[in-house]
């Protein structure tokens, strides 16, 4: 019972002094998890108190009985728990040291930091663009909690020894040494890329300023790649070019001071073959860009020519159409954005030659070759339809019974023949339409010839008796 008072009051003794210090709040914080519950170290204090007292109330208490079955046991655990609380100490000691330090080396490197201001330098240099509710990194807090961390993780092995803990010290110790031999390397790579960033955001942001202010961005919606890039302007992407080429190999550098050559080594030979190819990459870009507004200028002037020879009026001179179309979708437009993509593509074909793309340039020059055929069927199908009606026009206006008849039949006659002729022309299936063709002819002479034999038997038996007693009284009156 007495031994249970002391325990009690111990517990509560205890309980007050972690309450009246703020060692038990600091604790409690490096404990607990961000956003959750705080950890109760007063709780837990007393309550260690109090089962140590109760242990040793317990072994005396069996001693008292004279229980030496129970008492060496409990003695035994006591005199070991005894012995190694100045090890318990010692690890504290350095734990508390440890905390001492890493907890100035981190106030230090985040106020030195802070005061500085190297976190709005570092962002209105770059000018990070932060969503709203947003905070900006804080690279002075980032690095202080890194420098207090590794504080800790220097005083691990210390701890350990000072635990006997002789099992985990030997890995944990070569684990350690290979870490601070890998520290520096770990340092120039996280150096080099910050400073690669650092300097590539500049130079992004100087570029795309520098561009925006010499109206490049207006220019380029005057040429129409205002609706092409959508949200993003001329100037941006540009900068996000150049941004990309900068940091690249910067991130190769730092890699390669980590010693990953797996993965640097083709990161490296990559960049170098990109690199020896920008020059080709620009020439094949320029060339682009130059037949992209030849492209546009040659085919807006070819379409406002037309327009304004009436060439948005032949639909309905063909009889394909009733009113005349205007708009994107007129006639002329359309003729002016085929020769605009004629443009671009004979200037693809050079982009591809520049680059050394020679399956590309195959294919671009089979299918401009391909689309010239189409482009001369059209042609062709176009002027059948035009004789086509020039013909039915005439013929109709003789103004006989059968005029309009014998023109319509004129009409499809000739747009059957030049529609084959243009199918022909594209070069699409030769052969079907030969058989076609054929076909049809050799069908219209047999429908004719069944007709007349079966259908008209009478009248060619008649025409045929005509026919030869005109040849008999011709060979009786020449006798």
């Amino acid at each position: 019972m007495v031994g249970w008072i002391v325990a009690v009051f111990a517990a509560g003794v205890a309980r007050k002094v972690l309450g009246s210090t703020s060692i038990d709040n600091k604790v409690a914080n490096w404990m607990a998890e961000p956003g959750g519950k705080p950890v109760p170290v007063e709780e837990w204090g007393s309550r260690l108190v109090f089962y140590v007292i109760m242990l040793l109330v317990l072994v005396a208490f069996f001693q008292a009985l004279h229980l030496t079955v129970v008492t060496e046991p409990l003695n035994n655990l006591v005199k070991s728990f005894v012995g190694a609380v100045p090890s318990i100490l010692r690890a504290g000691l350095y734990l508390v040291l440890a905390w001492v330090i890493g907890t100035v080396a981190r106030k230090l490197v985040s106020g030195g930091l802070q005061a500085s201001k190297l976190d709005e330098k570092l962002g209105s240099a770059t000018g990070e663009a932060l969503a709203p509710g947003e905070k900006p990194v804080a690279l002075s807090k980032s690095l202080g909690d890194a420098v207090y961390w590794l504080v800790f993780l220097l005083f691990i092995p210390p701890v350990l020894e000072a635990l006997g803990m002789q099992a985990l010290l030997e890995p944990v110790n070569a684990m350690l040494a290979k870490f601070l031999a890998f520290l520096p390397n770990l340092i120039g790579a996280g150096v080099t890329i910050g400073v690669g960033w650092f300097v590539a955001r500049i130079v992004q942001r100087v570029v795309a300023s520098l561009l925006a202010s010499a109206g490049v961005d207006s220019l380029a919606n005057t040429w129409g790649l205002g609706a092409a890039l959508g949200k993003q302007k001329f100037s941006q992407i540009v900068g996000l070019i150049l941004y990309c080429l900068i940091l690249t190999p910067v991130v190769i550098a730092g890699l390669d001071q980590l010693k990953m050559d797996a993965i640097t080594r083709p990161a490296s030979e990559m960049l170098g073959k990109i690199f020896n190819m920008v020059p080709q990459i620009f020439g094949a870009a320029l060339i682009m860009i130059i037949a992209w507004v030849v492209a546009k200028v040659v085919g807006g002037l070819v379409g406002n020519l037309l327009a304004g020879l009436g060439f948005n009026s032949i639909l309905v001179k063909l009889g394909l159409a009733r009113n005349a179309v205007d708009g994107k979708r007129a006639p002329a437009a359309v003729v002016g954005m085929v020769i605009g993509l004629g443009i671009q593509l004979m200037a693809a074909t050079a982009a591809a030659e520049t680059l050394g793309l020679d399956g590309v340039r195959s294919i671009i020059q089979d299918f401009i070759g391909f689309a010239g055929h189409v482009v001369l069927g059209l042609i062709l199908f176009g002027l059948g339809l035009a004789l086509a009606q020039v013909v039915s026009n005439t013929v109709s206006a003789a103004g006989s019974a059968k005029s309009r008849l014998v023109g319509a039949v004129a009409k499809i006659g000739i747009t059957v023949m030049i529609g084959a002729m243009a199918l022909r022309a594209t070069g699409v299936a030769d052969s079907i339409v030969n058989l076609g063709f054929g076909a049809m002819v050799i069908g219209l002479a047999a429908a004719g010839a069944l007709a007349f034999g079966f259908g008209g038997r009478r009248v060619a038996s008649e025409l045929l008796a005509a026919w030869k007693t005109n040849y008999d009284r011709q060979n009786k009156g020449g006798n």
